[in-house]
């Protein structure tokens, strides 16, 4: 570990490393939910009768850069609904991605994947356009609960911070 002339340049070689060591942490859990998501739609060929594959919604999975805030630093995967597409056609019958009155409802494809089509007026199961929810969201936050100390560890150590103590604590949100 290099020497340093002040507690300021300590901190900021710090955080430098810390960065990058959450990108790669982060690069690491969108390939795990992305994988994941991946398997599962290709898993269910009922699948494809309910989303016509744009793979709109598997790649709109997304991550950002570390952020340093109040001394926390935070890396995000996400849905980027951006990154769907919402297909609004003038002279057909059906938009993919909007509702019969064209209006725009992609930035809903990824909870509907995830979390099921359920009828809102009776809470049951939509039978229309049923289908068994990818869990996406749901997946990732129990990969993160048994790994995301080991991998941020692990990276540290790579980087050059030594991580000697046994208990290793960490606080995230999601």
């Amino acid at each position: 570990m290099p020497s340093f002339r002040n507690i300021k340049a300590l901190e900021k070689y710090l955080n430098e490393k810390l960065q990058k060591a959450m990108d790669e942490v982060g690069e690491t859990a969108w390939k795990h939910m992305y994988d994941y998501v991946a398997n599962e739609m290709n898993s269910r060929p009922e699948n494809e009768e309910v989303y016509k594959r744009t793979w709109e919604y598997l790649n709109s999975i997304d991550k950002t850069t570390p952020e340093i805030k109040n001394g926390t630093v935070t890396v995000k995967i996400f849905y980027n609904t951006d990154k769907i597409d919402p297909y609004i056609y003038v002279n057909k019958p059906f938009n993919a991605h909007a509702d019969f009155d064209m209006v725009d409802v992609s930035s809903a494809i990824p909870l509907w994947m995830d979390y099921g089509n359920y009828d809102r007026s009776t809470g049951l199961p939509n039978k229309i356009h049923e289908h068994e929810p990818v869990g996406g969201i749901i997946n990732l936050e129990d990969w993160v609960k048994k790994n995301f100390a080991t991998e941020l560890k692990r990276e540290l150590v790579r980087l050059g911070i030594p991580i000697n103590w046994h208990v290793f604590y960490v606080s995230f949100l999601l």
